[in-house]
């Protein structure tokens, strides 16, 4: 269960900078292109975000009262792990639908 839980500190923790330097970056425009992702990635805002949030994320993993573990740790993660896998599948459906709408 240790290495389940450091993964999904791991995937939540990049999610979660991966969405806030979004937010942050695309505040008033309308539109932004896909080719900014990895531009979003590769910053070192992102990668020390996603740093401070996996340690946030892996201390939470190891409290002992389950209550507080279920509250501070499964329902963030388990939530942001969810969204972030909603937002690739859609990412993915929107490329593989324009791609065969134009074949």
């Amino acid at each position: 269960m240790s290495i389940f839980q450091t993964v999904l500190s791991a995937f939540a923790a990049f999610v979660t900078a991966f969405f806030l330097i979004t937010a942050a970056t695309t505040n008033n425009s309308k539109a932004i292109g896909i080719t900014v992702i990895p531009a979003i990635l590769l910053s070192w805002q992102c990668l020390l975000l996603t740093a401070f949030c996996f340690f946030l994320f892996f201390a939470t993993s190891r409290i002992g009262n389950k209550v507080l573990r279920g509250l501070l740790f499964w329902v963030p993660v388990t939530t942001i792990s969810v969204l972030g896998l909603s937002y690739v599948a859609l990412v993915t459906y929107s490329l593989v639908w324009m791609h065969f709408r134009n074949s």
